[in-house]
């Protein structure tokens, strides 16, 4: 009997450290979870600020702050598809666009212009007129002829050195003492005069003989209106 109450008392004892075993290392496994928690409630509250942070464009202060920009482009004399790294400090100097073609139109068209406009509107005039008292209602072919040896005139050592001055020479051209030069130039007479200070004579230098008869050291060019002589 007695030994049997020794036997119940030490299980009894066996199952107290028993207990108190599992509850000591409960407590542990709790502090262990708390602490997990608390680390990993950290970490997301971090994530969320660089989130944030991402979100909203800022760059943190440890980020370098001027990094080369890779931006490809063409390089002059190099050859097409080369790449440069582009930083802030480099600056784009070419200029393209429709702006700059529209300029370049423009100049164009000045420089054009310039050079078309190379004679008065004095030469213009009297070459018309003196196209229109030779042959104003000649074909335009003969029209340039006429004008031709006009502008030839006035290039050769032998006569004036202007357009009036060949026009107006004494015993020279009919029309400036028969009244045909003072009639109004047709559209085409205006066309073509301007046509010939625009672009010169169409006739060998040389020709500056244009009249109803041979003259001259030889005949160069007959029409049905005149014989068009070399001097």
């Amino acid at each position: 009997m007695r030994k049997d109450k020794i036997v119940k008392a030490m299980m009894s004892a066996m199952v107290m450290v028993s207990m108190t075993a599992v509850s000591s290392q409960a407590e542990s496994y709790g502090a262990g979870e708390a602490g997990r928690t608390e680390t990993k409630g950290e970490t997301l509250e971090t994530g969320s600020e660089e989130q944030e942070q991402c979100s909203s464009g800022s760059v943190p202060e440890e980020s370098p702050s001027h990094e080369a920009e890779y931006e490809p482009h063409r390089v002059f004399n190099e050859g097409p598809g080369v790449v440069e790294w582009k930083t802030e400090e480099t600056e784009e100097t070419a200029e393209y666009g429709p702006h700059v073609l529209q300029e370049q139109e423009t100049e164009t068209e000045m420089e054009t212009e310039q050079a078309v406009q190379s004679y008065t509107d004095e030469e213009l005039y009297i070459l018309a007129h003196a196209i229109c008292g030779e042959g104003q209602c000649c074909p335009d072919e003969e029209q340039l002829y006429i004008g031709s040896v006009i502008l030839n005139r006035k290039n050769h050592g032998a006569y004036p050195d202007t357009i009036e001055g060949v026009v107006f020479q004494k015993g020279q051209y009919a029309c400036t003492w028969d009244g045909n030069y003072y009639r109004e130039p047709t559209e085409a007479n205006w066309r073509n005069a301007r046509w010939l200070l625009e672009n010169g004579s169409i006739l060998p230098g040389n020709v500056v003989y244009q009249a109803g008869f041979r003259q001259g050291s030889g005949l160069y060019l007959q029409t049905r209106y005149h014989k068009y002589c070399y001097r």
